[in-house]
């Protein structure tokens, strides 16, 4: 039987979900874990990384000029990657490897895994994706100006 001992409700849902994104902003490395459905698939990456930074839907693109602000820094500034791990997958196993990842961005000792770049940050999600990994790592660098 599988313990789960997470902080944050929508992080305990991410994890449980059938697909998990664990989306992080370096540095100070801001994180945010989120079930990938639809609307989390569609959106653009860099609304992605406005999210981690303010906690603001990244479905959304209109916002307030301090929003649009951040938005245009991580578009000129912010470098994107990412890693999908099939042995993350909704099974008990995959779970525990979710919140083991978890922690680790939490308590700062998380390594950054070679990461396949993404050149076009205004892409959507689900276009930089393959569809069928059950977790997926969106690791933004940008410099600490931007953030």
């Amino acid at each position: 039987q599988l313990t789960v001992r997470v902080s944050y409700q929508h992080e305990l849902e991410a994890v449980m979900a059938p697909r998990c994104l664990l989306a992080i902003v370096d540095p100070g490395i801001n994180y945010v874990a989120m079930p990938m459905d639809g609307a989390v698939l569609d959106a653009p990456l860099v609304n992605i990384a406005r999210y981690v930074l303010s906690k603001d839907d990244p479905s959304e693109v209109r916002g307030s000029a301090q929003q649009q602000r951040l938005l245009e820094q991580l578009r000129r500034t912010a470098v994107a990657g990412l890693v999908c791990d099939k042995e993350a997958d909704n099974t008990r196993h995959g779970q525990a490897e979710r919140v083991s990842l978890l922690k680790e961005v939490r308590n700062g000792t998380f390594k950054v895994p070679e990461l396949q770049p993404i050149h076009a940050i205004d892409a959507k999600l689900r276009d930089a994706i393959d569809e069928t990994a059950p977790f997926a790592v969106l690791y933004f660098s940008s410099p600490r100006e931007a953030v």
